[in-house]
């Protein structure tokens, strides 16, 4: 995954701000089950497990079916 966030260095800067605007300003913005699962790799990669998290539970809630999604939280679930 860290190769793929490498690659993709410029888009998940932009996305990451989007992110924290959003956070910052207390609203919701809706995001890819895709963009989700970048996010959470890098709050996970930046050491911010609390946020990768939250990241993964929202992204569930807006995209249940996300396999991406789901195969995050069992990972993060095998490492507690």
């Amino acid at each position: 995954m860290e190769r793929r966030m490498e690659e993709n260095e410029p888009d998940i800067t932009s996305l990451v701000e989007r992110y924290e605007q959003m956070r910052a300003l207390g609203k919701k913005v809706y995001f890819d089950a895709d963009e989700f699962a970048q996010l959470a790799d890098y709050y996970t990669a930046e050491g911010d497990i609390d946020e990768a998290d939250f990241l993964i539970d929202e992204g569930l809630s807006m995209h249940p079916g996300s396999q991406e999604l789901m195969v995050l939280k069992v990972k993060k679930a095998c490492l507690l």
